[in-house]
């Protein structure tokens, strides 16, 4: 049977054609009632998830900027650097009331509004009576109180202020911080001399009552004289040498203050102190050089 032979057959064609409309149902069935999975409706579904954790987010950041609003407001609080102490001694007549606020709101000196920076910063020159000054800094809701004492000198400090030593003939430095417009002096082993004030000095001298007055002084030449007690250390015999070399002056070398005894103290020291502890000898021959010493060393420390 070929190709055309197939198309004259009815029943064929009948055949053909149930089976074509079948085919047809079948399709439109699985087309409307079985839907394939669509990215975008997943996507939809998935939104109104991610508007929530949106929403939770913004309260969150909200919560957040409240949280540190509430903390800055916190932190511009009265804060106070100068006096570092709530009670405070001063030999200055003024004083400098330094520290920070906040600067929409108002700062007030004992009932007094004072002036604040853009920043907050703020700085008050008080004047201050002798005694206690008492000064209270009112902020918001906070107070804090303040006792500034005020205690008049002449000389506020000195250089040098403690026992020194210098060689001979040289020049040393002495300085005094005294009130602006003092006469200042000084003296030392019978000279006195006028100090000069300090013009050097960087510190205006608006801003303080005192200034710097100087001078100088040389030491003496540091000799000795002829009739005079050098006490000095030395071991036995070791001792007499160094002093005959170095030593300017013609010396004695037995110079215990016992030599300046009896004759009994003189030769117990010789005895038991030079000649036997100091230079080893025997208990014998330390007697009998004691004894001959002491008779003989008056004459010769006199």
């Amino acid at each position: 049977m070929n190709f055309l032979e197939i198309f004259k057959n009815k029943s064929f064609l009948i055949t053909l054609g149930i089976s074509a409309v079948a085919a047809a149902l079948i399709l439109c069935v699985l087309f409307f009632f079985i839907k394939p999975t669509d990215k975008k409706e997943t996507k939809k579904v998935s939104k109104p998830s991610s508007s929530v954790s949106q929403t939770d987010k913004d309260s969150s950041d909200t919560q957040k900027g409240e949280q540190e609003e509430e903390k800055e407001e916190k932190e511009k609080t009265l804060t106070v650097t100068s006096p570092a102490k709530t009670d405070v001694t001063t030999t200055e007549s003024k004083y400098a009331i330094i520290g920070n606020c906040d600067p929409e709101y108002p700062l007030y000196l004992n009932g007094e509004q004072i002036e604040v920076a853009v920043d907050g910063s703020f700085a008050i020159d008080v004047n201050l009576a002798e005694g206690a000054n008492s000064f209270v800094l009112k902020h918001k809701d906070v107070e804090q109180s303040y006792i500034i004492r005020y205690r008049y000198v002449i000389i506020q400090s000195c250089y040098p202020s403690s026992a020194k030593s210098y060689d001979g003939n040289s020049t040393f430095a002495v300085s005094v911080s005294a009130r602006a417009g003092s006469k200042v002096t000084a003296s030392f082993a019978g000279s006195t001399i006028n100090l000069t004030r300090d013009t050097s000095n960087s510190i205006s001298y608006n801003d303080t009552d005192f200034a710097t007055f100087s001078g100088s002084f040389t030491m003496p030449a540091g000799e000795i004289k002829d009739k005079a007690i050098v006490v000095a250390n030395h071991s036995a015999k070791s001792g007499p040498p160094a002093l005959d070399m170095y030593y300017p002056k013609f010396n004695v070398k037995w110079g215990a203050h016992e030599m300046f005894g009896n004759f009994k103290m003189r030769k117990a020291y010789l005895r038991d102190v030079l000649y036997i502890k100091k230079c080893k000898m025997s208990a014998r021959r330390a007697s009998f050089m004691g004894t001959i010493l002491a008779i003989f060393n008056p004459p010769v420390y006199k």
